[in-house]
């Protein structure tokens, strides 16, 4: 909302994980949907592949699960998304078809 500062919490987030899309049949993730901060608004939601997330992780970016509220550019945190092993990780979960709690699309 025109006006509204964003909220203490997102102020050091730089990426939210909004969706995932896996391969027909298998367990390969192929594309995530996000939603990136640019000071204090959000981008409109686009896609990232994993490899561009893993690249963004690395040099530094703060990246979480979460979901869009009511009102634009207020989303609700889960949890932390980050690297361990050589994969993509929420919280300690594998960033898999069905160990995760990430929602489809």
């Amino acid at each position: 909302m025109r006006g509204t500062p964003i909220s203490w919490e997102l102020r050091n987030v730089d990426l939210i994980l909004l969706a995932g899309h896996w391969a027909t049949g298998s367990d390969q993730l192929e594309v995530l949907r996000v939603v990136e901060r640019r000071g204090f608004v959000w981008s409109d939601r686009f896609q990232l592949t994993p490899a561009d997330l893993t690249q963004r992780i690395e040099a530094g970016a703060n990246v979480y699960t979460g979901r869009e509220l009511g009102s634009p550019g207020d989303f609700q945190l889960a949890d932390k998304v980050g690297l361990m092993d050589g994969g993509l990780r929420i919280g300690t979960t594998p960033l898999a078809k069905d160990g995760t709690s990430l929602p489809r699309f």
